[in-house]
């Protein structure tokens, strides 16, 4: 063996010292992806509460329609005439229609951020499963 081949040799301590710097270089992006997690979490919260907020409004203003409509039913009830029963029914169509058009917007919406938060969940769970696997290496 010649002193080359020796200086190239590699020591249990220098394996050691590689594997010790491994192990803050995980521990380190672990930390690092708990903490993205936690942030997505947070936002993905926070995104979630001001959609329910609106839909909670828009429940609200469902109700009042509502309301305004059967105090239009009642009117129509008290029409006398065939036009003028057939304007107001045009009305409450038209109303309905833009109700409808609402609950297909909020529909979507709700949808859309259903996906999105059962991706954010699946992908926690991924995270979560990796930091373990992680962990338990070391």
């Amino acid at each position: 063996m010649t002193q080359d081949d020796s200086e190239k040799l590699v020591t249990t301590k220098d394996l050691d010292e590689a594997v010790s710097d491994l192990k803050t270089e995980f521990k380190g992006e672990v930390t690092t992806l708990n903490q993205r997690i936690d942030q997505l979490d947070d936002k993905l919260t926070k995104r979630m509460d001001k959609f329910e907020a609106r839909l909670d409004k828009t429940d609200q203003t469902v109700e009042r329609i509502a309301v305004r409509l059967v105090q239009m039913e009642q009117g129509m009830e008290a029409l006398e005439t065939k036009a003028d029963a057939q304007r107001k029914h045009d009305e409450v169509m038209n109303g309905l229609d833009k109700i409808m058009k609402r609950f297909d917007i909020y529909d979507s919406e709700r949808a859309a951020a259903e996906y999105t938060f059962r991706q954010h969940e699946a992908k926690i769970e991924n995270h979560e499963k990796r930091l373990v696997a992680l962990e338990q290496k070391f």
